[in-house]
């Protein structure tokens, strides 16, 4: 045993749990502290999750502006569920954005190196892509 150890909790199962213990070996990481890693490979699975949902928004969005007047009655009610589920995901997305911000500000308390903050550096830009 490694004495390295990550638990995660889900409603259903979830695969961060084998991205976390694919990533953890990765040549690029090698140089990071393992509980940085940890979070690091965490925040990538949730960013990714967020990437995936803004894309899905992007083409459904463009699908309801392509439709040309008088709308059938089930536009309306579509566009109410993606505005809906749009703002859902954004509160989300912003509360993400925040959180990588305390990390990178030191308001948390984990110690980070310098490359280290240039990882979560890098999160914080996609992220506000993202939102």
């Amino acid at each position: 045993m490694n004495k390295t150890a990550a638990i995660t909790i889900s409603h259903s199962r979830a695969s961060i749990h084998d991205k976390i213990t694919k990533g953890m070996g990765e040549k690029t990481l090698a140089n990071i502290s393992v509980p940085v890693r940890v979070i690091y490979l965490t925040m990538m699975h949730l960013l990714e999750g967020y990437e995936h949902l803004a894309e899905q928004f992007e083409t459904v969005t463009e699908k309801l502006d392509e439709a040309i007047p008088p709308w059938p009655r089930d536009f309306y009610m579509e566009s109410f569920n993606v505005r809906r589920e749009a703002s859902f995901n954004l509160r989300l997305l912003r509360h993400f954005r925040t959180l990588i911000e305390s990390l990178m500000k030191g308001r948390l308390p984990v110690p980070f190196t310098e490359e280290e903050r240039q990882l979560l550096d890098t999160i914080y830009d996609r992220t506000v892509g993202a939102e």
